[in-house]
């Protein structure tokens, strides 16, 4: 037998259902009876009965609750997951912990096949059903201040406490503390003539909400890390000074979560980008190196701005100087061009393998691969940059290695090169490097002419091109900005603002 909700009894018959289960029990005593209710509802007291508490569900729990949902569309089920199981969805996978918030995901999924690109409109949905699930009427002893809030008013002190324990780096709080902030809280809302009694107001929440749980004895948190970062981004949304505050850990991963909320939130969010446009610079405006590079980039990028945009320029030629994730997803972002994408993969590759040292099979049919990627370029200037590049590594590669596993195809890749640069009418480029291979080194040459002929032909990429140059820039730094830049395209795609692309054009420009 299964007495299911006990705390959901109206406060008028509780005692009489409280008698009628007990008899039951002890007439049928041979029977297994199995009862439900809130955590904090735990007033009662039934002799014989052992006490558990259910756990969250499971990443396995999950799989099945969801291939039970949308048991009779199982492709949507399989989407459902592979989704879920990205990284920009961690917020989502801990609602889906909770049976009734995952049923509101595969609700919401079932819609559209997607999650909501706005997912601060879910999370307030998954609140307010929170909210509104249990009504007033319980067995639970609870402040009478309390009890008479708006829902609205109930959100206003989460924001408040979510947004004071979340700048604290508190995500345990102990039932003092947190009794504490909520008489604190209540204190600041309309309405209120006598002192409010925190621990009361607390078993309240925790009975009727679950939007507090006490994860030890006497030490609570926010159900989930979701609830307190939307609540503290719900509450910074509300000041300007916030705002800004906030914008000083465009860098702290910690924060990631919350800003892109608050994003999402702003109703007009265009002085918010403002503020992050200078946030970001000022990561390097001390930085005279950085500030170097990026008034380099926008140069080189003004030379072939007629045939794409400025902003995807400055990301190309940001994108030579050296391998990054974050740096090749901005590029990409900006492009939006599959030929351009298909070419920063190429970069993305060579960097990425110059960067960790590694040496790539200088197969000629790979190699011949940069022409063709060079040649869709709708700027020569683009392209021969490319190639020079590409160029650069492969003469690197004895220098990186002692030695030349594929000596004639390297010899074959270079005077190629040279050839596509004639037909592309940079002469005195091609002649330079022309005479330049006349002192290509054999096949049984040290490591230090293999170096010299690498930096001659460096030198050269420097004076007629601009290219090439050694830049001594701190590497956390470098991780900084790229990832602050991202980040800031992560929120213009779920942003409220007038002009989103004059937003982008400005990326990666000098501070």
């Amino acid at each position: 037998m299964l007495f299911d909700g006990l705390d959901e009894v109206n406060k008028e018959h509780n005692q009489r259902i409280l008698t009628a289960i007990k008899d039951f029990c002890n007439r049928y005593d041979k029977s297994q009876c199995l009862i439900t209710c809130r955590v904090a509802a735990t007033d009662y007291s039934f002799d014989g009965f052992h006490y558990v508490a259910v756990a969250d569900f499971t990443p396995e729990q999950i799989e099945v609750f969801v291939s039970k949902w949308f048991k009779a569309e199982p492709e949507k089920g399989e989407l459902f997951s592979q989704e879920l199981k990205k990284a920009q969805h961690r917020g989502l996978c801990e609602l889906a912990q909770s049976p009734l918030l995952l049923g509101m995901l595969c609700l919401a999924f079932a819609d559209t096949m997607e999650f909501p690109s706005r997912r601060a409109e879910l999370y307030e949905d998954a609140i307010d059903a929170l909210l509104r699930k249990w009504d007033t009427s319980r067995s639970i002893q609870r402040d009478e201040i309390y009890k008479n809030l708006s829902h609205n008013l109930k959100k206003q002190l989460f924001a408040a406490i979510a947004h004071k324990t979340f700048t604290d780096n508190h995500y345990l709080l102990p039932e003092k503390k947190l009794s504490g902030y909520l008489e604190l809280g209540l204190k600041k809302l309309p309405q209120t003539d006598t002192a409010p009694d925190g621990e009361l107001v607390l078993k309240a929440i925790e009975a009727q909400h679950g939007i507090f749980v006490e994860r030890a004895q006497k030490i609570y948190s926010f159900a989930h890390l979701t609830f307190q970062e939307y609540f503290a981004a719900s509450h910074i949304v509300s000041k300007s000074d916030y705002q800004k505050q906030l914008l000083t850990h465009i860098t702290d991963p910690r924060w990631r979560e919350v800003i892109l909320l608050t994003t999402s939130l702003l109703p007009d969010a265009d002085d918010f980008f403002v503020q992050f446009r200078h946030a970001i610079d000022d990561l390097v405006r001390a930085d005279e190196e950085f500030v170097k590079l990026l008034q380099w980039a926008d140069k080189k990028a003004g030379q072939s701005a007629a045939a794409y945009k400025k902003s995807t320029c400055r990301s190309f030629y940001i994108c030579l100087i050296g391998y990054h994730r974050s740096a090749f997803a901005i590029a990409h972002n900006l492009a939006h061009d599959l030929t351009f994408d298909r070419i920063i993969a190429h970069v993305s590759t060579i960097a990425q393998a110059s960067a960790l040292d590694l040496t790539l099979e200088l197969d000629l049919d790979e190699l011949n691969l940069t022409f063709d990627l060079a040649s869709s370029f709708d700027s020569k200037e683009l392209a021969i940059d490319y190639l020079l590049e590409i160029n650069l590594f492969v003469v690197n590669v004895p220098v990186m290695t002692s030695n030349v596993k594929n000596y004639d195809i390297t010899i074959t890749f270079l005077n190629d090169s040279i050839q596509q640069i004639y037909k592309w009418n940079f002469k005195a480029l091609a002649e330079q490097l022309t005479h330049l291979m006349a002192t290509f080194p054999d096949n049984n040459a040290s490591q230090e002419q293999w170096k010299y002929f690498a930096n001659a032909w460096q030198q050269v990429l420097q004076r007629q091109r601009n290219i090439a140059h050694k830049w001594n820039l701190r590497s956390q730094l470098k991780m900084d900005y790229y990832r602050a830049n991202s980040l800031l395209l992560e929120c213009l795609d779920i942003a409220t603002v007038s002009d989103g692309e004059a937003i982008k054009a400005n990326l990666l420009a000098p501070v």
